[in-house]
Parts: structure tokens; sequence; C-alpha cells
């Protein structure tokens, strides 16, 4: 049975009680269209030499980077084709479909063909046994406070520091040279402009304190040493050496939790704020309380 449509076409095979496939064509002109989207893009970013950036020639573009296009439009349309296609003839697929034999160029249609697995009937016997019980939501005051003062660090700003060297809790903006165990005669690996938060535990054991003093525009060299246990098991036990150069120190400025801060949301107040804050977690929480039963059930 065929599905046409101004989209696309779809034609549906039956393997068995739980394997379909899908062949579906696309129509030229939405093809078209979305390879001179992709192509655009790659124009405003292609650097060739004897043209200006963002001044290289649509046909030019699309034939030096022909490979990289159509693979960015196959994976942009196929994936909206075959979720459409399998909304309109109702199946629901228990796995990602195999997408095979796929046909683009451009001025022609897409084709492709999507094989898919798909639950299998079945008998679900009577219902009316079924009991399940919907979890009660409530939402505390201490819920309420924890989500504003989520807000309030997003809407953290970072101030400059000029004046003092690092401090636990600042950020920094730093160009980083690392030497690897066992690559001393090696280039470095070098980062620039890497912004770290002393006190993050992802930063490598004892990195903070050396930082701490550090001015903009100082540079230190330190060995850090990872410890045994250390996650990393590549790091582990291991001396590593750094360069790090200060190029900016930043301290975290949080705002006041007031009704000032309440009108940057859209509130005259902050009880007003509050109050929106309690109702979206009052959704949420039962959203989740309504998708428990469903699986319960």
């Amino acid at each position: 049975m065929d599905l046409e449509s101004p989209q696309m076409k779809t034609e549906l095979t039956d393997i068995s009680a739980t394997q379909k496939t899908i062949t579906i064509e696309i129509p030229v002109d939405v093809v078209d269209a979305e390879i001179d989207r992709v192509a655009r893009g790659y124009t405003r970013q292609a650097r060739i030499p004897g043209f200006r950036p963002g001044k290289v020639p649509t046909k030019l573009v699309k034939q030096r980077f022909k490979e990289q296009i159509l693979h960015e439009v196959a994976h942009g349309l196929i994936p909206r084709a075959v979720d459409e296609a399998l909304q309109e003839r109702g199946i629901e697929p228990v796995d990602t479909p195999d997408i095979k034999d796929v046909a683009l160029e451009e001025g022609q249609p897409l084709k492709f063909t999507a094989a898919i697995e798909t639950v299998p009937p079945f008998d679900v016997g009577d219902l009316s046994a079924i009991a399940a019980t919907r979890e009660p939501v409530v939402i505390t005051d201490e819920a309420v406070d924890k989500a504003l003062q989520q807000l309030r660090q997003r809407a953290a700003k970072f101030e400059p520091i000029e004046d003092r060297g690092i401090q636990d809790g600042d950020t920094v903006v730093l160009d980083i040279e690392r030497r690897d165990p066992g690559k001393s005669g090696e280039a470095p690996d070098r980062h620039e402009n890497v912004s770290l938060e002393l006190g993050s535990p992802a930063n490598p054991p004892g990195f903070d304190a050396q930082l701490l003093g550090l001015r903009p525009s100082e540079t230190k060299t330190f060995t850090i040493h990872f410890p045994a246990d250390y996650a990393v098991k590549e790091m582990a036990d291991t001396d590593v050496e750094y360069t790090v150069a200060v190029k900016e120190i930043r301290r975290k400025a949080l705002p006041e939790l007031d009704d000032e801060f309440a009108k940057d949301f859209g509130f005259e107040s902050l009880a007003g704020l509050r109050d929106r804050v309690r109702a979206d977690l009052q959704r949420d929480a039962e959203e989740h309380a309504t998708q428990h039963l469903r699986a319960e059930v």
C-alpha cells in the first residue's frame, strides 16, 4: 500500500508479524532545498585560496564539499522522514530502524529503505484486575528555595579582579601547557583561554593550590602527582608538569534574592516568582507521578 503526500511517498512491506520494511522517497524539491541550506553554511565558513571568506561561489562549495554536504543532508532528512512514516501508519518500533539502500544526489529524490522491528501482537487479558496507586505530590518550601537558588546561580555574573591574586572560589582564565608522563621529549599539550573554577572536583589533585596568589600576566611551572587510586587509570601514580599563564581572574557575584531579581524574570515581586516556581515544580512532580503510575500499570 502506498501513501502519497506533498512531503514524501512511502511503501510498507510486512516481512513478518514483528518485522516491517518501509521504502521512502523524499521529493526532489525538498532534497535540493536542504542541500542549498547546508551548502550556504559551508559557503560562510569555507576557506579556499583565491576567494575571500564568505565569497566562495556556491557551485564550487558543492563540488569541493559534496560528500560532507550530502552526509549532513541525509542525517537531517532521513530520521524525520522515518518518524513521519511510522506515525502515519501507527507503527511503534522496539529499536532504531536499520537504514539501507540510500540513494542521494542533487536534482534527484532521496530514496532509502528502513527495516523495522515492532512489538508483536498480544492479548492483554482482563484489565479489571490491575490496580495501581498514584504517588501523592507534595512540594515543600525547601524544594522551592532550592529551585530559587538554582535560578540565582544561573543569573550570577563574573566580575573581573585586578587588585589581588587568585583566591579559593575564583574563576580564572588560563593558558595551560601540559607535559604528559613519558612524553618529556615531545611538544607540550597546549590549551588557551581555559576557564577553571577553583574548588571544582574536576580539577587535578593539588592543581588549585598551585594557583593561589598568582596575578594576571604571571606564569608558573609546577608538577602534580596523581595518586595511585586516581579515577583515570592512565594518569594514576604519575607526575605531570604544568605551565600556566594567568590571563584573567573573575569572582562570581550572586544577585540578591529580592523583588528586583524577580523583575528580571518578568514578575513584579519575589512572591510572584516563588508562586510560579512552586507551580512549575507541582506540574513537573505530577507528570512524574503520572509516568510512574503508567509504568507500574
